[in-house]
């Protein structure tokens, strides 16, 4: 870290600020920051490095001073306190690349022992195949004529590096390469996709000079009508400038729009408001969704609702969100509308409350003791008692493990193996049993009764479950305590009730891999419900499913719909915490490293970054971790725009967009993470009041025939106090 440099930088800094400063009219708060500046001044006149609680005490707000000046000391102020803060940590680093590079040896030792490979060696060692063997990168190079690659835009430099091998031997074309991407399309920057590896080949590929060379854009659309592509031509013009190529009709349908009214509209919900006691918002099945979002989710369930009864078919309509972070707030809302959603893929199924009930029956059946399970294991249907009767069974175990006390109370006749005799305690043990019978008898008369029942079947369980496959056992377990029954009676039970058997599914899966281990089968649900594994919930309708569909864009990609609705577009980006380190490649020229990219060692250079958390202190960026956080989001920025985009090109005679805005803020300076419905609202001038917003229609493909009219794409709005007094509950046709 160069501390002495960066107080130098620091010095001449605080100079031109105090100078700036000393013409501003003075107040108490100017002079407070005339103070700080001197201060810093006079700190790092003598070449000595301040300490961070120093450097940390002179930052001030800039709004009593505001220039240039005071911008560059904040930033050269910022730069030493990292600068002091490095000097200090920068071996934690070191500690932290030890801790990595443990991990990759272990992770690798355990691949060897079940002689496995990930997707990541299949890339590895494919290249690393052509790169060390001439002779097999040779007769691969003869073999194929022609190498063709869709899908360009999802490829990265790895990827790349096994193309050129078997394209090119010593810069010499062997074969020809025809690629087939679309910037546009490139959403899968979180699989290590990179689109600046797309972009630098299609500008290789322009510059060429081979006659065969080139490149030929296409931007003919046969999917979409033309009021759907006025929309997102609109929006991407905005979105992504000069870049974008205006899509064209490719063919002019004769289907028109489906529904009545135009084929482009926008549903603009309030953000505001719905928090009071006034708006009318029933419970929702998610209990994590805001109000607001459950505002938009009906309003856009009341707008699909409207389309069905003017006769588009609800399997003609798709719901599309950007994650399934808060798909049972659309799901619930469509499913009160009548219009029987699909959820299609996604996540979330490790934190469904029926797979963490069978997680908890089964841990008690492996040790009653676990007190987690066991509280869980009585809340759930399987027992179903009320919240004051697991508060009187713990008041009457008192230091006891809980078991101890519904074993007592409710089983058969105590043994002295079986975990319900009473704890070792300095009291005699027949004052501990005449308490836990006192507080017990407060109990009321039918959840004792269930309470008998579920200590029965679990005894039962215990003695069986030695005897049964890991599938059995939840079959059995679920049976035994009436948990299945209990299921299939509530809202949705099929659905709950298929995400138990899926749940079976992945136990015998479980068990064919690393054998009838109950308490490891329970490690593993619990690390992928920690970790948030990707796993969809279990599918429950046919194929041909007359209901909305509700998929994210990922897996819409490729995909065409007649109705397209795109929601959550209020959801703010970059949300969740930032990653503790950065690593990225260096660009060449970075710092001192040299043009190929390569640092002194030789070894591929880096850029790292790291977030370190101290206690007692806030947290500090230190390293380059500040550029390299503003790059990610700028990344994620422009993907996020990218994803919009595919979404709303899924749509082939009508595009709803919907989403949450605060419309007071809406005209103010915009942010780098906010949510996209602001910069759709300002791409296309729309104002609040307004019930509609014109367009310029779409070009026509060439050799096409014919006009297009200008376009008016409908604005819906829903405001606390707009919508019924009730949500109104629909039958399945």
């Amino acid at each position: 870290p160069e501390v002495v440099p960066a107080a130098a930088a620091l010095h001449a800094a605080a100079r031109d600020a105090l100078a700036f400063a000393g013409a501003v009219k003075r107040t108490s708060k100017v002079e407070k920051c005339l103070g700080l500046l001197a201060d810093a001044v006079a700190a790092t006149a003598d070449g000595r490095p301040p300490t961070e609680d120093e450097v940390a005490g002179w930052r001030f707000s800039s709004k009593p001073l505001a220039g240039p000046e005071i911008d560059a000391y904040e930033a050269a102020r910022a730069t030493l306190e990292r600068r002091v803060v490095e000097e200090r940590f920068a071996h934690h680093y070191e500690y932290l690349g030890e801790l990595v590079e443990l991990f990759g040896e272990e992770y690798s030792r355990r691949k060897d022992q079940r002689s496995a490979l990930d997707f990541e060696d299949l890339q590895l060692c494919a290249r690393r195949l052509l790169r060390d063997r001439p002779d097999v990168r040779v007769r691969y190079q003869r073999q194929f004529r022609h190498l063709m690659v869709d899908e360009f835009q999802d490829t990265n430099a790895l990827q790349l590096a096994v193309i050129r091998l078997l394209h090119l031997e010593g810069g010499v074309r062997q074969n020809r390469l025809f690629t087939v991407g679309d910037e546009l399309q490139s959403i899968y920057g979180f699989r290590h996709a990179d689109v600046d590896v797309f972009r630098a080949q299609r500008e290789d590929s322009a510059r060429a000079e081979d006659a065969d060379a080139g490149v030929r854009p296409l931007t003919g659309n046969f999917r979409s009508s033309p009021e759907v592509l006025a929309l997102v031509n609109r929006i991407g013009r905005s979105l992504f400038g000069a870049a974008y190529a205006d899509l064209a009709v490719g063919a002019l349908g004769a289907e028109g729009v489906a529904g009545e009214g135009p084929g482009a509209e926008l549903l603009v919900t309030e953000r505001e408001g719905w928090d009071e006691r006034d708006a009318a918002l029933e419970i929702s099945t998610d209990e994590r969704a805001q109000p607001w979002r459950l505002a938009e989710a009906r309003f856009l369930a009341e707008r699909l609702r409207e389309l069905r009864e003017l006769g588009v078919p609800r399997g003609d309509m798709v719901v599309l969100l950007r994650s399934f972070s808060f798909v049972e707030a659309y799901e619930d809302a469509l499913d009160r509308a009548g219009l029987a959603p699909h959820v299609i893929g996604g996540r979330g199924y490790w934190s469904k409350q029926q797979v963490a009930d069978v997680r908890n029956l089964l841990g008690c059946v492996a040790n009653p003791l676990d007190e987690k399970a066991l509280f869980g294991a009585l809340a759930s249907p399987a027992c179903g008692v009320a919240p004051d009767t697991l508060w009187l069974l713990r008041q009457a175990g008192g230091g006891a493990p809980l078991w101890s006390a519904v074993r007592w109370l409710f089983g058969p006749p105590p043994g002295p193996a079986d975990g319900s005799r009473p704890p070792d305690t300095e009291d005699d043990p027949s004052d501990w049993s005449a308490q836990v019978e006192e507080i017990g008898g407060h109990i009321p008369t039918d959840d004792r009764e269930r309470l008998r029942e579920f200590v029965s079947a679990l005894l039962e369980l215990r003695a069986e479950a030695p005897q049964l496959s890991l599938e059995g056992l939840i079959e059995r377990t679920i049976t035994a305590t009436g948990y299945d029954l209990a299921l299939l009676m509530r809202r949705r039970g099929r659905r709950r009730m298929a995400n138990v058997r899926k749940l079976m599914r992945l136990a015998r899966e479980f068990e064919a891999d690393e054998g009838r281990d109950l308490r490891a089968f329970l490690d593993h649900v619990e690390s992928e419900t920690e970790g948030d594994a990707r796993e969809a919930e279990a599918a429950v309708d046919a194929e041909g499913h007359d209901g909305v569909r509700l998929m994210t864009v990922h897996s819409a990609k490729g995909l065409e719909f007649p109705v397209v609705a795109v929601a959550d577009l209020g959801r703010s980006l970059g949300a969740g915490f930032p990653p503790l380190l950065r690593v990225e490649p260096a660009a060449p020229g970075d710092d001192a490293r040299s043009d190929d990219g390569r640092s002194a060692s030789g070894s591929e250079a880096l850029r790292v970054g790291l977030r370190l958390a101290r206690l007692g202190r806030r947290q500090a960026q230190i390293f380059d971790y500040p550029e390299l956080e503003q790059r990610a989001v700028a990344r994620e920025r422009e993907e996020e725009r990218r994803i919009l985009h595919v979404a709303m090109t899924r749509a082939e005679r009508r595009l709803i967009l919907s989403g949450v805005v605060a419309l007071v803020k809406l005209d103010r300076e915009p942010r780098p993470t906010e949510p996209l419905i602001g910069p759709v609202l300002r791409a296309l001038g729309w104002e609040a009041g307004r019930e509609s917003v014109e367009v310029e229609p779409p070009p026509l493909r060439p050799g096409l025939e014919g006009a297009a009219a200008p376009v008016r794409v409908a604005v819906r709005t829903r405001a606390p106090g707009d919508e019924p007094a009730s949500a109104p509950r629909y039958a399945e046709p």
